[in-house]
């Protein structure tokens, strides 16, 4: 347990796993790989808007994209066939 290096009172740290982070280097070889695998023609809308927005990030921050747990397993999802127009008809 950390202490405050005032008071000396334990310090409790809370993670929120939504909140957007910076990914390792692992999570970034990850995203683009991800992203290439995705044709975006396929996609119903939002899926299609997320990942351009994405993609839009990526290639203007590269290393530095931030991206929360949850969007990156919506992106997996997507990359493993999940959000594809065909899906609703």
């Amino acid at each position: 347990m950390q202490k405050c290096p005032k008071c000396g009172v334990g310090l409790v740290i809370k993670l929120d796993e939504d909140k957007p982070r910076n990914p390792s280097d692992g999570d970034h070889l990850d995203l683009k790989a991800l992203l290439d695998r995705i044709d975006e023609d396929e996609l119903d809308g939002n899926a299609r808007e997320f990942v351009s927005q994405t993609r839009e990030r990526f290639e203007q921050y590269g290393t530095r994209t931030r991206m929360s747990e949850k969007q990156m397993e919506w992106l997996r999802s997507i990359a493993d066939g999940g959000n594809r127009k065909d899906d609703w008809n």
